[in-house]
């Protein structure tokens, strides 16, 4: 496991689950359906093996996993700043019942 900014990675092993986009997002298309199929299917799959609807739902898949990971960092970031936001109206409330 590492981390990179907000995000906490696992690494990569011969028997990743494929199903995580963290775990998704580092592989391109082409090679994550080939890693679907030799760790799913037991099966060392070409180029030429890939049908044109698996190659198309592997590039869907592996593009989403890269937009959920911009979206969570994002959120993170949102949520961090709505907290910073909350705390300085406590303390403008504080201030302003001192005064």
């Amino acid at each position: 496991w590492h981390y990179e900014g907000d995000i906490i990675y696992r690494p990569i092993f011969k028997l990743t689950p494929l199903i995580f986009y963290v775990d998704i997002s580092k592989y391109n298309k082409g090679e994550y359906i080939k890693a679907v199929y030799k760790q799913y299917a037991k099966m060392d799959i070409s180029d030429s093996d890939v049908l044109k609807i698996e190659d198309d739902l592997s590039a869907e898949i592996t593009y989403n996993s890269t937009v959920v990971i911009r979206k969570y960092k994002w959120f993170n970031y949102a949520i961090k700043s709505e907290l910073i936001c909350l705390i300085l109206l406590v303390i403008a409330m504080i201030c302003n019942i001192i005064n």
